[in-house]
């Protein structure tokens, strides 16, 4: 008799939600922050980010803000996945990283802020798929 392999539906989540502070940018404009991110940033359901982004140097920035123009961070309790969506913010990710998002792309965060303009933000750096730094 063949041996039976049953396969079940999973979600495959846990490389994402590893300990790595990872921003996901999905091109269909959905953001998801990974544990370590949501940590660093002290965000909870319903709080603001905002990112700043500096073409010249290739460099971007994520910061949390109390602004009512913020972009709103949810969280899906079943997920433990905290997101929001915003398509038109994926086209100044790519002008700074000079890297075009097609699928996915993903970003580390600083663990240790950096003051720019008087604003306690934290620095994002390309990650490329093979999980190497550029």
């Amino acid at each position: 008799m063949d041996e039976l392999i049953i396969v079940k539906r999973t979600r495959n989540n846990n490389q994402f939600m590893s300990h790595k502070p990872l921003l996901k940018i999905s091109d269909d404009g959905r953001h998801h922050f990974s544990n370590s991110v949501v940590e660093i940033l002290r965000v909870k359901h319903g709080d603001g980010v905002m990112f700043a982004f500096n073409n010249k140097e290739g460099k971007g920035y994520i910061f949390k803000d109390e602004d009512p123009e913020a972009f709103i961070v949810k969280c899906k309790s079943h997920e433990r996945i905290f997101r929001f969506c915003a398509k038109h913010l994926i086209t100044f990710f790519e002008k700074a990283f000079n890297s075009k998002v097609i699928d996915y792309q993903l970003f580390t965060v600083s663990n240790e802020p950096v003051v720019k303009n008087g604003q306690q933000m934290y620095e994002l750096t390309l990650y490329l798929r093979g999980g190497e730094k550029n």
